[in-house]
Formats: C-alpha cells, sequence, structure tokens
C-alpha cells in the first residue's frame, strides 16, 4: 500500500488500520451496514475479508512489525450496529495469526465476554482504549489497573486528552478528570477544545488573591 510506504519515508514508525469507528472497514464488519451475499460478506470471514486484506497489504509493503490494527467492536457511531459481533470479529484475528502484526488496538466494547475473547485471539500486543460515557469516569483504577491486570500491554486514552491537558499527572496523583463537552471538538472556536484548564490552573485559581 503507497500510503504506508509514504508514512514510513516521511519518518513515521508505522500505520495504524483503523478498521473502527463507523468508517469503511468496520463498516464491511458491521452486520447492518454489510448486507452483501458474495465473498465479501454473507459469512464472518465475509464480513472480515477486507479488513484482513488491507491489514497484510500493509505488511507487505512495511513490514509487519510496523502495523497495527484498530477494532471498536459494537460501536454504534454512524448507526453501525453488530448484534452477531461475537460471531465477526474472531474471523479477522484468527485470519492475521499467521502474520503476526505489531499491535492489536481495541476499543473496549462494553461486552466483558467478546472482550475476552478477542484478548485470547490478539496476534500480538494488545492496545486499549477503555469505553466510558464520560471521559471522566476513566479512571487511573478502571483503565490501567483492571486492563493490565487483563493483559493488556498498553493503554490508551483519546477523548479523555481533550479534556485534560495534563491527563499523564492526573492519573498519576489520582486527580480527577474534566468532562469532555462533544459540542465544541468540530469547529466553532477554542471554547470546549482548547480551553480545558490543567491541575495548575485550577490550584491557581484556588489560591487567595491579593493587590
Amino acid at each position: 500500500m503507497q500510503a504506508a510506504r509514504r508514512a514510513v519515508a516521511a519518518g513515521l514508525d508505522g500505520v495504524e488500520i483503523h478498521a473502527a469507528g463507523g468508517f469503511l472497514l468496520h463498516q464491511f464488519l458491521a452486520d447492518n451496514a454489510n448486507t452483501r451475499t458474495d465473498p465479501w460478506g454473507a459469512t464472518p470471514e465475509g464480513h472480515a475479508r477486507l479488513t484482513s486484506l488491507v491489514v497484510r497489504a500493509a505488511a507487505e509493503a512495511i513490514g509487519a512489525n510496523r502495523v497495527g490494527l484498530r477494532i471498536s467492536p459494537r460501536d454504534t457511531y454512524g448507526d453501525v450496529q453488530e448484534p452477531l459481533a461475537h460471531r465477526t470479529y474472531p474471523a479477522p484475528l484468527r485470519n492475521l495469526a499467521p502474520h503476526p502484526i505489531g499491535y492489536l488496538h481495541l476499543t473496549e466494547s462494553g461486552d466483558r465476554e467478546l472482550d475476552e475473547r478477542i484478548r485470547e485471539l490478539r496476534p500480538t500486543a494488545l492496545l486499549v482504549t477503555p469505553r466510558a460515557a464520560d471521559p471522566a469516569d476513566t479512571t487511573k483504577e478502571r483503565a490501567a489497573g483492571a486492563w493490565l491486570r487483563r493483559g493488556a500491554d498498553l493503554v490508551a486514552f483519546g477523548r479523555g486528552f481533550i479534556a485534560n491537558p495534563d491527563p499523564v499527572t492526573r492519573l498519576r496523583t489520582g486527580a480527577g478528570l474534566n468532562s469532555l463537552v462533544d459540542t465544541g471538538l468540530y469547529g466553532g472556536d477554542h471554547r470546549g477544545y482548547t480551553d480545558y484548564p490543567a491541575l495548575d490552573d485550577i490550584a491557581a485559581d484556588a489560591r487567595p488573591h491579593t493587590r
């Protein structure tokens, strides 16, 4: 894949194949989006075929150790529905077993049985993004502790980083996280996007002000 080659040529360490979040590869995996009856649908292997081929093509282009795969089972973004996720998601992982990629990036599905099955089948290192209705619920104990004990190699934070300019400090110290305001994410100005307070800002505002 030329895009993967260009990424490495530009100095990046690798690429992540995005089969999550309601995008094209996720739509092929999803039951309600992919209603094909040919080899690109119809069966769990058919639903997984495109994702598996894209990952293999990227691995052949730049080396399997430079390729990651992101999946988000039961993510309903874009009206995706996956009632048969237990059947679908093991398929691409089995297909990739002979081609060990750099890592699998799982957005937690909220279904403990499904997440555990994916964990067991992961072809290599496992990176997990915990799912939470409110990023402020993604605490150090819940995210890092629980998933690392369950076998994850790394825990990632996405939306929580937007609302918290100092997430590492907050997680290390056990401080609370700012809640994300969705309305400021895509358009408008800095409000609700880059104006969240850091811990130092909160502490400064709490100190008595003198003339």
